[in-house]
C-alpha cells in the first residue's frame, strides 16, 4: 500500500515544514529528497556547449590548441583520482556525507563555468580543469544519497532511474548541443 505522510504527526496535526516521506509497505523514502537528486543529476550533466569547449577556448579566449591540449586540459586527467580518493573520503565523515560531496560537486560545477566563461589566462582555465574534475568526482556519491532517502524495496528502482535521467540529459545536451552548433553555421 502506497500512502504519503510527514515524518511525525503531533497532537493531530502535521508540521508543514518537515519533510514528506512516502510510505510503501511499511518503509519510507524521501521523496523531496530524491527529487532534489534527480534534479541536480539532470542539470549537473545537461552541457550542450561541451563539445565546444576547444573552439571557445581557441577562438574566443585566444588560446593555441598547443596550449589546450598540454597545458589546460591534461590537469583534468591528473587531478581526476586524487580528487576521487578525497571525495571518497570525505564521504565516510559524518560531518559531510554523501549529500556534502554532492553540494561541494555541484559549487565546483558552477565554478567551472564561471571560471571558464570569465577566466582571462591560463590559471583561471586551469583552475577550472580541476574544479570540473572535482564536480565529476563528487558524482560517485549519488548512488550512496540513493540508499539514504529511498528505502530498501525501491531503492534498485532509483539508482536505475538515477541512471535513465543521466543518459537522458546527456542525449538530450548533445541533440541540443548539435542543434545549436547547426543553426550557428546555417546563417
Amino acid at each position: 500500500m502506497l500512502a504519503v505522510a510527514p515524518t511525525e504527526m503531533r497532537g493531530g496535526r502535521s508540521d508543514k515544514r518537515e519533510r514528506v516521506f512516502c510510505y510503501l509497505g511499511g518503509e519510507r523514502s524521501d521523496i523531496h529528497g530524491l527529487l532534489w537528486l534527480y534534479g541536480l543529476v539532470l542539470f549537473s550533466q545537461f552541457k550542450p556547449t561541451e563539445p565546444f569547449l576547444v573552439d571557445f577556448l581557441v577562438e574566443d579566449k585566444g588560446f593555441s590548441n598547443h596550449e589546450v591540449y598540454q597545458e589546460i586540459f591534461p590537469l583534468f586527467v591528473y587531478s581526476r583520482f586524487p580528487l576521487l580518493i578525497v571525495t571518497g573520503l570525505a564521504s565516510e565523515l559524518p560531518s559531510v556525507g554523501g549529500t556534502g560531496v554532492l553540494a561541494f560537486g555541484a559549487v565546483c560545477g558552477l565554478l567551472t563555468v564561471l571560471l571558464t566563461w570569465c577566466g582571462q589566462g591560463h590559471l583561471p582555465q586551469q583552475i577550472a580543469q580541476i574544479t570540473v574534475s572535482a564536480s565529476f568526482a563528487s558524482r560517485f556519491a549519488v548512488n550512496a544519497v540513493v540508499f539514504q532517502l529511498a528505502s530498501s524495496r525501491t531503492v534498485q528502482q532509483h539508482v536505475h532511474m538515477m541512471k535513465a535521467v543521466l543518459l537522458l540529459s546527456n542525449s538530450g545536451s548533445a541533440i541540443l548541443g548539435e542543434a545549436l552548433d547547426a543553426s550557428l553555421y546555417s546563417v
